[in-house]
C-alpha cells in the first residue's frame, strides 16, 4: 500500500494565470474607479467580485487527494466527496479535444464521477496509485 498521500491540483500555469488575471483586473478596475472620482463607481467592483473571485478560489483550492484508503475531492477548502477504492466501478483514460489533453475519469458504484486532466499537477503519480487498485481502460 502507499504511504504518502498524492494530491492532484489544477495545472500550475493555469492557477498562476487565473490569479494574475484576477489581480490585474482589480488593479485596472481600481485605477478606473479612482480616475472617475465618484463613490458610485465602486459598484464596478461587484461583477468581478461575483464572477472572478469564486473562479479564482475554485482553481486555487480544487484538489483530489489519493490517500491510503480513499479518494477525497476538495474544493473551496471543503471536502466535497470521499470514496473508497473498493467503490471504483471503472477508470477510463480518454483524449478530449475540448481539453486538448488526456483525462482520467473515475466512475464509482454510486454513479458519481471524479476526473482530472493529465496536465494537472501530480497526475502521473495519481495514475500509478489508481493502477494499484484497478486497471485503467483506454478506449
Amino acid at each position: 500500500m502507499q504511504k504518502k498521500t498524492v494530491v492532484v491540483r489544477k495545472c500550475k500555469s493555469h492557477r498562476i494565470g487565473i490569479a494574475v488575471f484576477a489581480i490585474l483586473m482589480f488593479v485596472i478596475l481600481t485605477v478606473i474607479i479612482l480616475s472617475l472620482h465618484s463613490a458610485a463607481a465602486l459598484l464596478l467592483y461587484i461583477p468581478p467580485l461575483i464572477i472572478l473571485m469564486p473562479l479564482t478560489l475554485y482553481y486555487l483550492t480544487w484538489n483530489i487527494r489519493f490517500e491510503e484508503k480513499m479518494i477525497v475531492k476538495c474544493v473551496f477548502f471543503a471536502k466535497i466527496s470521499r470514496f473508497s477504492y473498493s467503490t471504483l466501478r471503472e477508470v477510463v483514460k480518454r483524449y478530449y479535444t475540448s481539453g486538448r489533453n488526456f483525462t482520467i475519469r473515475m466512475y464509482f458504484v454510486n454513479k458519481k464521477t471524479i476526473q482530472f486532466r493529465m496536465d494537472d499537477e501530480n497526475a502521473e503519480k495519481a495514475v500509478k496509485v489508481l493502477q494499484k487498485h484497478c486497471s485503467i481502460k483506454t478506449p
